[in-house]
């Protein structure tokens, strides 16, 4: 089990990612002007918004999937830490790989660099701990998962929906970073001659780099915590339509095609079939043993 240090530390980046996500989205203009310091001038403009509240709203997910972890399944915080090193490690290499230079400031990527180093020493000290204080035959290590979910009854269908979105996150994680340029083209439909373009794939990978977090958190969930799977399902469509709501509120209508919101319609509704079903079958489960 990694020290109390290492899920308190996932507890504190969860905290912060809701904040950057709240920063991204409801408090969107404050955040431009104090950190990324966007052109309002540039023709794509909306685009770069539009990506922004996106990010926002995965930050948010993200952020309350670590507090998640770090609250009912503590001994998988130190991995989660990890996850979070690993998705900013490939979002960095997308970057210089697509020829990508941004244009205006960012300021926030210095913040994210503490943020990153603070979660690779955490991990770094939780290993070395569970290194030099290893004790064998703990039953509360090995009764862990059984004494955090048993006599809860749970359809398998919230799991394993779970763990088939974890897999489509991971799939957009790929489109939206490595292979940046040929999704912003093809399936966004971004304009490659716009002197702005820049800035706009920068937050496609920051998007990208989020979409890889949630991917393996949903998967890491659906398997070692599954009877949280069925909240993350209604939390999805949820924060993505509160999402919407504030683009709709600021007057941001992206101009590009942006044809992956075709599949997230699809995506939202598998949540919410995949949320019903699985409240249904549990509540008839428990009429009957009453």
């Amino acid at each position: 089990m990694p020290p109390k240090f290492t899920w308190i530390t996932l507890l504190i980046i969860g905290i912060i990612d809701i904040v950057r996500g709240l920063m991204h989205t409801f408090f969107m203009e404050q955040a431009i002007a104090t950190f990324a310091h966007l052109d309002y001038s540039a023709t794509n403009i909306s685009d770069q918004l539009f990506q922004m509240n996106t990010l926002g709203i995965s930050n948010i997910i993200s952020g309350i999937l670590f507090i998640i972890v770090a609250l009912k399944a503590k001994k998988y915080a130190d991995i989660a830490l990890l996850y979070l090193v690993i998705s900013h490690i490939i979002g960095f290499i997308s970057i210089p790989i697509n020829n990508i230079e941004n244009t205006s400031d960012f300021l926030g990527k210095y913040i994210m660099l503490a943020y990153i180093g603070l979660c690779l020493l955490a991990f770094i000290v939780s290993k070395l701990y569970m290194i030099t204080h290893k004790k064998n035959d703990d039953p509360n290590l090995v009764d862990y998962k059984e004494s955090n979910q048993s006599h809860e009854y749970l359809p398998k269908l919230a799991p394993i929906i779970l763990i088939i979105l974890g897999c489509v996150d991971l799939v957009r994680a790929y489109a939206h970073t490595l292979n940046i340029s040929y999704a912003a083209a093809n399936i966004a439909g971004y304009d490659f001659t716009d002197p702005h373009i820049d800035d706009l794939l920068i937050l496609m990978v920051a998007f990208g780099i989020s979409n890889i977090t949630t991917g393996l958190l949903h998967i890491t969930i659906a398997r070692k915590v599954p009877k949280n799977s069925e909240v993350i399902l209604l939390l999805i469509p949820i924060m993505y339509f509160l999402g919407g709501i504030n683009l709709r509120i600021m007057g941001i209508e992206p101009e590009s095609q942006l044809l992956g919101q075709y599949m997230m319609i699809g995506y939202f509704a598998i949540c919410i079939v995949a949320f019903i079903y699985t409240r249904i079958k549990i509540y008839n489960y428990r009429r009957k043993i009453k």
